[in-house]
């Protein structure tokens, strides 16, 4: 007998619009060159669409440099609005914005890049950068619980109910 796999509708569940900066904690990367890295094993998260968002592995530079982790990386120039999700400990350059939420997890994550590269491919190009006061105030609608927040839960569920959500 072959399994139903019945997904969750999107259509049924309440939407509202937020601002990044009022469901995020933004913090922008810092800025490293060429010869301020070194190969290693930590990966540097820069503007490229490309490889989710890595663009190499290096060593902890001895300069100053932000880490973060668990966090979706936002591209604000090269490949601008490409968004990714980061479960691991990377170094952020100073052409990508950390969003930090502690409801993020793999799932919801998925979720809600998805929104965010659609709504910002429109609005925002190579030419047409993203400053950190236009990032905060940059809207999406998500799904939300009761008390007209996030609805966390639901996204997760969501992404999981998808085909082949169990390779994730």
């Amino acid at each position: 007998m072959e399994e139903v796999i019945y997904l969750i509708s999107l259509s049924d569940k309440r939407w509202a619009t937020f601002s990044l900066g009022n469901i995020f904690t933004l913090s922008r990367g810092k800025r490293l060159t060429k010869s301020d890295q070194s190969t290693g094993k930590v990966p540097y998260i820069s503007s490229t669409a490309q490889n989710n968002g890595v663009a190499a592995l290096i060593d902890t530079p001895s300069k100053k440099f932000r880490s973060f982790h668990s966090f979706i990386g936002v591209n604000n120039s090269g490949s601008v609005g490409a968004a990714f999700y980061h479960t691991y400990p990377a170094i952020v350059s100073d052409h990508v914005t950390a969003l930090m939420n502690r409801k993020l997890n793999q799932y919801n994550a998925i979720f809600i890049t998805t929104l965010i590269s659609k709504s910002l491919n429109k609005k925002f190009s190579f030419n047409h950068e993203i400053s950190d006061n236009l990032m905060r105030i940059q809207k999406i609608m998500l799904p939300i619980d009761s008390n007209n927040q996030p609805d966390w839960q639901f996204m997760e569920d969501y992404i999981k109910s998808l085909p082949n959500a169990n390779l994730i």
